[in-house]
């Protein structure tokens, strides 16, 4: 499972968001560096919509497989 960390300029103001290849697969399948960096943007365009958004850079992890331990459940992903 990849980790994806996507730096955006929001009116001049470093954002950082750190993104699931697991929870990015509800945006588009199959997941890569690019469905990232769209998600990313356009989460800060539903969030701010009346900003200058500028990309700046995306980091690609190898996230770790947490243990199934039953009992945790996953948040859902909501954008409203």
């Amino acid at each position: 499972m990849k980790t994806y960390e996507v730096g955006l300029k929001i009116d001049g103001e470093l954002s950082v968001q750190t993104l699931e290849e697991k929870r990015l697969t509800a945006w588009a399948d199959p997941v890569d560096w690019k469905v990232a960096i769209d998600f990313a943007i356009c989460l800060a365009r539903e969030l701010y919509p009346k900003t200058t958004i500028d990309f700046e850079y995306i980091k690609e992890f190898e996230g770790w497989n947490e243990p199934d331990v039953g009992y945790v459940h996953d948040c859902t992903m909501v954008l409203q």
